[in-house]
């Protein structure tokens, strides 16, 4: 069997990795079938379903409930990966990773039987959001190790920071001085034909030795992730409350929402920016997930069903 190109999208929590997938399909559509990988680190699938309404073409894997990369879903992993290969039959892969995640060990996995000889490693993006890296800290260690094993870092959002571009520019640098630096705005940066062998060996491939001295991590501790899934439905106006009670709360958020009025919205919010979009023929369940420091399933649910008269 031949072997296929792996890519990979890295970056933390609301940086721009499902856009930057999105443009990466587009910029593929017709060349060839594609496999994509979705790892969310909540047990639902809100990215998959996402994507499937873009309209693109693509065979997909989800990965939910943990990132790929923890020695709790490896092994399973691993294994899904494989079989996904075996059934799709694409031409390329491309795993956009959870936000959370620690990809330092990328190299070493796609080197384990049966991965060895069905994928090699082509390229890595790490999306930086430019306007909250100074959020970043409370998960340095993940953050630099996605740049770390990086051949791109996109610095995203640079329409929102301009005075801070050169001081993250040299804290990337100080992670990783091998991979190239390029500023955009919505992830709308140039590709490459990554379809092809690659005879100059990958930033993970090159420093796979010295990553081997690195021992993964998993999601921070003070990182909380809640979901909620429920039949009842609310109204707009008090919706709007709901948010205004939660966004505070949390870095990240993103899902579906049932309204009494019949619609239903797709709603994505990334450090108390909040974007709501309606979408049609969503025939399920308001599911929603949030994740930050102070995040209780428990007090998400309380707060929608009294606003939802559930």
């Amino acid at each position: 069997m031949k072997k296929i190109p792996f890519c990979m999208i890295t970056g933390f929590l609301g940086s721009g990795k499902t856009t930057l997938l999105k443009h990466i399909l587009h910029s593929y559509s017709g060349s060839g079938k594609i496999g994509i990988v979705q790892n969310e680190f909540a047990p639902a699938s809100v990215d998959g379903f996402d994507l499937k309404r873009s309209g693109l073409t693509f065979a997909l894997l989800e990965v939910n409930n943990g990132s790929v990369f923890c020695v709790c879903l490896l092994g399973n992993f691993i294994k899904s990966l494989a079989a996904f290969i075996d059934e799709k039959l694409p031409d390329m892969v491309i795993l956009e990773s959870s936000g959370l995640s620690d990809p330092i060990a990328i190299a070493q996995i796609l080197q384990a039987p049966p991965l060895e000889d069905k994928l090699y490693l082509s390229h890595i993006w790490c999306v930086i959001d430019c306007f909250n890296f100074n959020r970043i800290a409370i998960a340095e260690t993940q953050v630099s190790r996605q740049v770390r094993v990086a051949d791109t870092v996109i610095l995203n959002k640079t329409d929102l920071c301009h005075e801070k571009i050169s001081t993250i520019r040299n804290k990337i640098l100080s992670w990783n001085a091998q991979a190239e630096i390029i500023t955009a705005q919505y992830c709308r940066i140039s590709f490459v034909d990554f379809s092809l062998p690659i005879f100059i060996q990958p930033v993970a491939v090159r420093n796979s030795d010295e990553n081997k001295e690195f021992q993964s991590v998993g999601r921070p501790d003070a990182i909380h992730t809640a979901v909620l899934k429920t039949g009842a439905k609310i109204s707009p106006g008090n919706f709007d409350i709901f948010l205004e009670t939660v966004v505070p709360d949390c870095y990240r958020m993103k899902g579906f929402i049932r309204l009494d009025n019949g619609a239903t919205l797709f709603v994505q919010s990334s450090f108390g920016i909040t974007n709501k979009s309606e979408i049609p023929g969503y025939s399920g369940i308001t599911e929603l997930i949030m994740i930050g420091p102070k995040v209780s399933a428990g007090e998400l649910s309380r707060k929608f069903n009294v606003l939802s008269g559930s």
